[in-house]
């Protein structure tokens, strides 16, 4: 029972992960709001509720930081092709 959130949030980074490299930030979104969802529903009782927060906290920034840098490099490929 312990084990499970930790695989939970491997398994939900690496899916960001692949969206990430991939350049798409709405699967990484949906994957996010899926993990958060899972959380609030089947772990809201569980003894280690404060790290799942933690590491869901994680990977909002992840999602938030990986969104924003995709579209700071599109401005930053434009203004270098002018």
């Amino acid at each position: 029972m312990f084990w499970l959130p930790i695989f939970l949030v491997i398994f939900f980074a690496f899916i960001m992960v692949l969206a990430g490299k991939e350049g798409l930030p709405g699967i990484s979104l949906i994957a996010v709001l899926t993990h958060t969802l899972i959380v609030k529903i089947a772990f809201w009782e569980h003894p280690l509720l404060w790290m799942l927060i933690f590491f869901t906290v994680q990977l909002w920034a992840m999602f938030v930081v990986t969104f924003f840098q995709r579209n700071r490099w599109r401005s930053l490929e434009k203004m270098g092709s002018d």
